[in-house]
């Protein structure tokens, strides 16, 4: 038997909500276990900044930006993955 799913859950983020409605109507299965964060503390005590460096950041070691609508997306093979978040 598998263990139940873990969704790490960004209580401070409202990407995060969008995830979690979705997890909340089954996406992952019944048995989710929720595993609150916060996850700007978690970058803070790891030395990671702002979200907002993360265009450069991307650039800084060569993975390139997706941009579909007002959505950014990073990595070379993540244009599916955008279009499949819109669509969701």
């Amino acid at each position: 038997m598998r263990d139940a799913p873990r969704f790490f859950v960004d209580v401070g983020s409202p990407y995060a909500w969008l995830a979690a409605e979705r997890v909340a109507g089954g996406a992952l299965g019944d048995d989710v276990v929720w595993e609150p964060v916060l996850a700007g503390a978690v970058f803070a005590a790891r030395g990671f900044g702002s979200w907002s460096l993360t265009d450069a950041r991307a650039e800084g070691i060569g993975v390139p930006t997706v941009v579909v609508g007002n959505q950014a997306f990073w990595g070379d093979d993540r244009l599916g993955d955008a279009a499949a978040a819109l669509a969701a």
